[in-house]
């Protein structure tokens, strides 16, 4: 009975360890490749934005570049280079 409980909690242990590491994997892929959350630090951005704005930034619009992604990790060959590039910045917008 004693053996039993603690099988039990180890399979709890297991499961829960995994759902965590899911999680995390799971919000890396996210952050890098689709969307990240930024504070805006200063009043550059006044009178669109202002100090201390919280936005989710969308990276489908301009592509991917080695500048975005998680840690700055080379995945992209050159620092110029960009993928799934659907559009390209406009003056005016915000980027």
């Amino acid at each position: 009975m004693i053996r039993t409980g603690h099988s039990k909690l180890k399979e709890k242990i297991r499961e829960n360890a995994k759902a965590l590491i899911f999680a995390v994997i799971a919000a890396m892929i996210i952050r890098t490749f689709v969307f990240e959350p930024f504070r805006i630090p200063s009043s550059s951005m006044v009178p669109s934005m202002l100090i201390g704005d919280y936005l989710f930034v969308s990276k489908f619009s301009y592509g991917y570049s080695d500048r975005g992604t998680f840690l700055g990790l080379p995945l992209i060959r050159s620092a110029g280079d960009r993928l799934l590039a659907l559009d390209t910045p406009k003056r005016g917008e915000i980027a």
